[in-house]
């Protein structure tokens, strides 16, 4: 099961993301939901995040704020990013982010981005690598 954190300031996105993941596999995903990023900071440091789903909205700086906290210090669990507004994509580039979605939420686009980060989960190399009398041995 992969534990996804979900930051929105409205109920409504947050509903709508939750239920989206729960389409898309009923039981992969542990959502923990967000409404102020006061609230996710904490929990960030205590849970292991398998991916961040965040919205924003163009007057949103808390938001942002918090994307530019999570990629400080977790700068290799990927990052989705929910937006309204295009003003916000020169910052949002400098994130590192795996995807940009636009809202209102498509559910194909919404699909076939968690579809490439759950093959990118899958297929990313484990953090160290090293052999032995030419032997490969995968950490443990």
């Amino acid at each position: 099961m992969l534990n996804v954190a979900i930051f929105a300031k409205d109920s409504s996105t947050l509903h709508t993301i939750e239920r989206l993941l729960e389409s898309y596999h009923t039981q992969l995903f542990n959502p923990h939901c967000y409404t102020y990023p006061i609230h996710l900071n904490p929990e960030f440091r205590a849970n292991t995040f398998s991916f961040f789903i965040l919205s924003l909205d163009d007057t949103d700086i808390d938001a942002l704020a918090l994307a530019k906290k999570i990629r400080q210090l977790a700068p290799a669990v990927p990052l989705i990013l929910m937006t309204t507004r295009q003003r916000l994509l020169p910052d949002l580039l400098t994130l590192d982010i795996f995807d940009c979605i636009p809202q209102p939420i498509q559910k194909t686009q919404f699909f076939s981005t968690v579809k490439r980060l759950l093959f990118s989960l899958k297929t990313t190399p484990p953090l160290f690598h090293f052999s032995e009398y030419q032997k490969n041995l995968a950490p443990l």
